[in-house]
């Protein structure tokens, strides 16, 4: 079967899971921003990628990932939640691959290219998450990436439409 694509969508003040992805589903998200969820994403019994998504905000956690579901999750920034990523019940952390990507914690779990740097936005406060020119996030991902027998590509803008990497090296 397909994938389901979610593209250029914003996630905002959500009392629970902003995006749940279950029930066999495979789901390629692009260019997500969830800002101030209980939960930003939980996969469950699915397999979901995630490129160049942010997930802030989130009380509890940033990705919920459980029951035997595989993730995917690159050139992405997870940043402010009350924990980045959990995985468990059926599930070991070997099940989700973080790469390219901005983590307020230390990712431990397979995947490359990490780093916990502050992602520097513009105004958290007023919900510009727009990257400040210092940046350690621009210029960061990659436009491609193979994983599990499969290419990745990254959108060429960014949700404001601004054409990436920007500032173009």
């Amino acid at each position: 079967g397909g994938s389901t694509i979610l593209e250029n969508l914003i996630f905002k003040n959500i009392d629970q899971e902003a995006l749940i992805v279950r029930g066999s589903s495979n789901v390629e998200a692009r260019n997500l921003l969830i800002d101030n969820a209980r939960f930003g994403v939980t996969v469950m019994n699915s397999s979901a990628s995630f490129l160049n998504c942010t997930v802030t905000n989130c009380s509890d956690i940033g990705f919920y990932v459980r029951d035997t579901s595989g993730t995917f999750i690159a050139n992405s920034i997870i940043w402010g939640n009350g924990s980045d990523i959990w995985s468990g019940t059926n599930n070991s952390q070997d099940s989700v691959t973080i790469s390219n990507s901005i983590t307020q914690y230390p990712w431990l779990g397979p995947g490359s290219l990490n780093t916990e740097e502050d992602p520097l936005f513009i105004n958290v406060q007023t919900d510009d998450f727009t990257l400040s020119t210092a940046s350690p996030a621009i210029g960061f991902g990659l436009d491609s990436l193979y994983y599990q027998g499969r290419w990745y590509y990254a959108p060429s803008e960014d949700l404001a439409g601004v054409i990436r990497p920007s500032p173009i090296n």
